[in-house]
């Protein structure tokens, strides 16, 4: 096909549509892709399916980028997936197509699943349009136009939300695999057996239990905390890029790893590092060689008292612990327990009296506030820090 006939191909087929917040799809997981393709099919927002990802995460035990929690995710949305052989071997152009012939009325929708290797997959929505000819055609929309060949799976959809599939496949929603760890999972002096995940699941999910030790939350509230940290932009909740940002606004803060003679302390040794540094209540999330995390928090044990310990569902103090972060509980209740000052928050000055905050600058003890009194004329920048002991907020 001569290059001005594939312009034109894909110019009527194709259509570009990015539902990221920051407009970041294209460079992302298979999940960010998956979650932009329901939100085009469903013509929603990236946050509604977005929250229905983490909620479906929630369901079961597994991490957003899944590509079991995706499957969930999609059956929970009304749409049915057809016999991997349909349409296999055809472009992403040709199924527009065979759409095209077999529902003429524009009933369907769907999202393919395309993509070289079965590991890296992309997730496009295709949709029903009126063509220049005034008549019912189908087009690719997605973020960008990965690889037109490869089509690992479609998932279809029909107006009535009933199942009419051309190709039904035998996958079901059930049958979730557990993945359970074969490591030891008994107590022992520095280490104590935690396993939070709703479905047990041990493999795949240590940032979450890690964060569920750390903060002293559940499983589930943990994936929250953590998607929230993210601005609910990403749905790999593990990715070492975004994950320092989150653990920060989680309340947690970064230090070096440990060493000893230049080695590495293994899981034993920065238990008893810990017992003797931190004295506070302090929870440590640390990371074990280059693919684990793992909660080490104070520990009350039978035989040898109150002492550091590592929280996971299997036995890894014999590996070398990396840098980690600390969090304390009681810095935190009193970040709590301050005035989070906003725009549009009304307070009383022992001096000024009424006033409104028309602007904040700067965090925590460092924020100033623009505030204009009903006696003056002019607003008044005063310090945050001062205003929390000195006024009163009114409701």
């Amino acid at each position: 096909m001569k290059t001005k006939e594939v312009e034109t191909v894909i110019s009527e087929k194709f259509h570009a549509c990015d539902l990221h917040p920051s407009g970041i799809c294209a460079c992302s997981s298979k999940s960010d892709s998956a979650v932009n393709a329901l939100a085009i099919l469903e013509n929603n927002t990236w946050l509604n399916v977005y929250n229905r990802l983490i909620l479906a995460a929630q369901k079961t035990g597994l991490m957003p980028d899944d590509h079991r929690c995706i499957r969930h995710l999609f059956y929970a949305s009304d749409l049915f997936p057809q016999n991997s052989s349909y349409c296999s071997r055809m472009t992403l152009f040709e199924f527009c197509d065979n759409m095209r012939s077999t529902f003429p009325e524009g009933n369907a929708k769907a999202i393919i699943v395309s993509g070289r290797s079965p590991a890296y997959p992309s997730f496009a929505a295709v949709l029903p349009y009126i063509d220049k000819h005034g008549k019912c055609s189908y087009r690719i929309e997605s973020d960008h136009l990965r690889d037109t060949c490869g089509i690992q799976r479609i998932w279809m959809k029909w107006t009535d939300n009933l199942d009419h599939s051309p190709a039904p496949s035998k996958m079901t929603p059930s049958g979730l695999n557990i993945r359970k760890c074969i490591q030891s999972t008994e107590d022992s002096k520095f280490f104590h057996f935690y396993q939070p995940n709703p479905c047990s699941n041990s493999i795949g999910d240590c940032v979450i239990r890690a964060t569920s030790a750390v903060l002293n939350i559940s499983w589930c509230e943990a994936v929250d905390r953590l998607a929230k940290a993210g601005n609910s932009e990403y749905t790999t909740l593990n990715d070492s890029k975004q994950l320092p940002k989150m653990l920060k606004k989680c309340g947690m803060e970064p230090l070096q790893a440990i060493t000893h003679n230049k080695t590495l302390l293994n899981g034993e040794q920065f238990c008893e590092y810990a017992t003797h540094r931190f004295k506070n209540g302090e929870r440590l999330f640390v990371n074990v060689g280059s693919s684990h995390v793992v909660g080490i928090v104070p520990t009350d044990t039978p035989d040898y008292g109150q002492r550091y310990a590592v929280w996971d569902s299997w036995d890894c103090t014999k590996r070398k612990m990396g840098d980690f972060w600390v969090y304390n509980p009681n810095a935190a209740q009193k970040e709590e327990d301050c005035i989070h000052f906003t725009s549009g928050m009304r307070l009383f000055h022992p001096v000024y009296g009424n006033g409104l905050i028309s602007r904040t600058d700067g965090e925590k003890e460092r924020m100033m506030l623009t505030v204009a009194f009903e006696k003056l004329s002019d607003p008044k920048h005063i310090s945050a820090l001062w205003s929390e002991k000195h006024c009163e907020i009114i409701a």
